[in-house]
């Protein structure tokens, strides 16, 4: 007796990736995405897999790890009050 087999795997819904367990429900596969470490199920119904990119992160509702970092040619710059006696000596020199 030949039978079909009805399998359900969820999918990301940023990228074609897809849950590696084969469910034979859907409730089961929720229940796969739910219990696996990498995958969130968002509080709309949508499914984000573990990739770490800007699409990923930000559907996860954080920022992307990337966005965070400095790239090789970023510079620090820093707003210093300029000191009493430098606002002194520029008021007399206007005068």
């Amino acid at each position: 007796m030949i039978r079909p087999i009805v399998s359900w795997l969820a999918v990301c819904d940023i990228c074609p990736e897809t849950l590696e367990y084969a469910s034979y429900s859907v409730d089961a596969a929720i229940e796969d995405v739910e219990g696996d470490a990498e995958w969130v199920r968002l509080d709309d119904g949508r499914f984000v897999c573990g990739v770490s990119d800007s699409a990923h992160d930000t559907a996860r509702g954080g920022e992307s790890p990337a966005a965070l970092k400095p790239s090789h040619d970023a510079m620090t710059v820093r707003y210093t009050a300029p000191l009493l006696s430098e606002l002194i000596a520029e008021s007399d020199n206007a005068t």
